[in-house]
């Protein structure tokens, strides 16, 4: 974990073979980015405010 004025931040490096990743989650009070190196992913944005 990196202290930060604006905010704490967890850095992760991660493998991923073709075909998987993650499982479907939501932040509700946090940011992410994705920095991918080589290769591609997807992604699923919502914006439902309910």
């Amino acid at each position: 974990m990196h202290k930060d004025p604006g905010g704490d931040k967890v850095i992760v490096e991660n493998f991923v073979t073709p075909g998987h990743g993650p499982i479907m989650y939501t932040h509700f009070l946090q940011d992410e980015e994705f920095t991918v190196v080589k290769g591609k992913t997807g992604k699923l944005v919502s914006d439902d405010s309910c």
